[in-house]
């Protein structure tokens, strides 16, 4: 998988990127470049970033990597100047100490900064900023440091969350890849998904056919409605309500479920787990509680 920030450079010593993909075949594909066996005469495929993601807003710490097997002569002789005008690409994307009332349509990294409302934006990093509002398919690729967004919607998305980063809600089809570190949601309506949830995170409400794939270290759920689903639930983990076919799979440690209805499932509970009441032909295949 390709990495931020990926491009082509061509002999002649043109960059060939879009900021709105780091896919190195989509660039191919874009530009109409002959990928055949001999390309490594014409062009060289490269990815820029720097070694620790916590410089990801300082530019000057990036570093060229190329991503092919070997690296041409030509190439290392404009390394420098290719270097130099890679600097310029990321640093035009970059949004630092900054408040804005609206932003649309742009590809950023967004550090220390504030921002009502974002539209149709792809942020392929967020670090200790706030995002009051995402909006028409608006995109965050990771967020950490403590940075906020208020209201995801129109199928918005968050790829990864760390270190206390918080979203207040998630409507129509939001998603968020990982939750790490005391991350939090604060309700998911319309299919919105968790892929992960690590370390206390947490989610009030799931409507909809909302997913969690695994919760661990404390993690809790108020409520899942309309057959959302819970894969694991590990140390301590608690949901308040499934209800409509929800599923939970696995609840270990002390694990917590308080009503489950309308043929909700538990597949394990272990640890003193515990379900309150279930309704509608719900099941438990095992409880390994602790005597």
């Amino acid at each position: 998988m390709c990495k931020f920030y990926s491009a082509i450079v061509l002999k002649n010593g043109d960059i060939l990127h879009n900021p709105w993909t780091i896919s190195h075949q989509d660039l191919i594909e874009e530009f109409n470049i002959n990928d055949d066996n001999a390309f490594l005469k014409r062009f060289v495929k490269i990815e820029f970033y720097p070694d620790d993601n916590n410089e990801i807003d300082d530019p000057l710490k990036y570093n060229i990597h190329v991503d092919e097997s070997e690296i041409p002569e030509w190439f290392k002789e404009i390394e420098d100047r290719v270097k130099e005008n890679m600097i310029e690409i990321i640093r035009r994307m970059i949004i630092k100490n900054q408040t804005l009332k609206i932003l649309t349509g742009k590809c950023i990294i967004l550090s220390n900064s504030s921002i009502n409302k974002m539209l149709n934006v792809n942020c392929y990093f967020m670090k200790s900023s706030n995002v009051e509002e995402m909006r028409e398919s608006s995109k965050i690729g990771e967020m950490w440091g403590s940075s906020n967004v208020g209201v995801t919607r129109e199928s918005s998305n968050v790829g990864v969350m760390r270190e206390s980063s918080k979203i207040a809600m998630m409507w129509g089809s939001s998603n968020v890849g990982e939750m790490w570190g005391s991350s939090n949601v604060g309700e998911m309506w319309g299919s919105s998904n968790v892929g992960k949830m690590w370390g206390s995170s947490n989610v009030g409400e799931m409507w909809g056919s909302s997913n969690v794939g695994e919760m661990w270290g404390s993690s809790n759920v108020g409520v899942m409605r309309e057959s959302s689903k819970i894969a694991m639930m590990w140390g301590s983990s608690n949901v308040g309500v499934t209800r409509e076919s929800s599923n939970v799979g696995v609840m270990r440690e002390s694990s917590n479920v308080g009503e489950m209805r309308e043929s909700s499932k538990i597949g394990e509970m272990w640890g003193s787990s515990n379900v309150g009441e279930m309704w509608g032909s719900s099941k438990v295949n095992k409880d390994l509680r602790q005597k």
